[in-house]
């Protein structure tokens, strides 16, 4: 589990759907790029 101050969405937040990048501080010395696409719900 990680802790919600440990994760940054690059442009600041998400209000819509499509790509988006996450950067995730793992350790003092580990930061992951995280890729990831919102989409809408089936209905």
């Amino acid at each position: 589990e990680i802790d919600r101050k440990f994760v940054n969405i690059k442009g600041g937040s998400i209000k819509r759907t499509g790509p988006y990048e996450a950067h995730i501080r793992l350790h003092r010395e580990v930061i992951v790029d995280f890729p990831f696409e919102v989409v809408a719900e089936k209905s």
